[in-house]
């Protein structure tokens, strides 16, 4: 849906391969317009997507850097359940080998959804790393289904399952 003043979307929805479950995220024009217009500059996006090893309860994607990139708004170290966040990785994190369109010593985005309570990106081996809240989810029963999904990429494993967001 878009907004009929702007033009621009309004929301994302996201999902997992090999389930039947996605979820409408509705955009924060209001807290993050330079974050959401470089994400939606990328999408659509399906890449291999990853459990939070810090974080707790998190999904996440990695993917190429907007060019170009925004600045920082919106920030937060403690995320909610239904949040998106728009997470620069900085210089000296490990990255796995074949990021879509990143080399070899590039930057790469983190696109994180968490998906309970009690999260904090305080805690990792590489220091506190703030992400932009881009996009939060508005229904409780989507969040719960979505939950759920996200789980049993932490109980079964990440391999060969993708996450994937679009314009909504």
């Amino acid at each position: 849906m878009a907004n009929k003043d702007s033009g621009r979307p309004t929301h994302l929805r996201m999902g997992l391969s090999g389930s039947d479950v996605s979820i409408r995220l509705r955009l924060r024009w209001d807290t993050a317009p330079k974050a959401c217009a470089a994400v939606l500059g990328l999408l659509p996006l399906r890449h291999q997507v990853w459990h939070a090893k810090y974080a707790n309860n998190e999904i996440y994607m990695l993917c190429q850097m907007p060019d170009p990139v925004p600045p920082a708004e919106s920030l937060t170290v403690y995320p909610s359940r239904g949040d998106l966040l728009y997470l620069p990785l900085p210089q000296g994190v490990p990255l796995p080998p074949g990021i879509p369109g990143v080399g070899e010593g590039e930057l790469a985005l983190d696109l994180a959804y968490f998906y309970e309570a009690g999260n904090s990106l305080l805690t990792g081996p590489h220091g506190p790393i703030a992400g932009t809240i881009i996009a939060t989810a508005e229904h409780l029963d989507d969040i719960d289904l979505m939950a759920a999904a996200c789980r049993d990429v932490w109980f079964k494993g990440a391999a060969d399952r993708q996450m994937w967001i679009e314009a909504a």
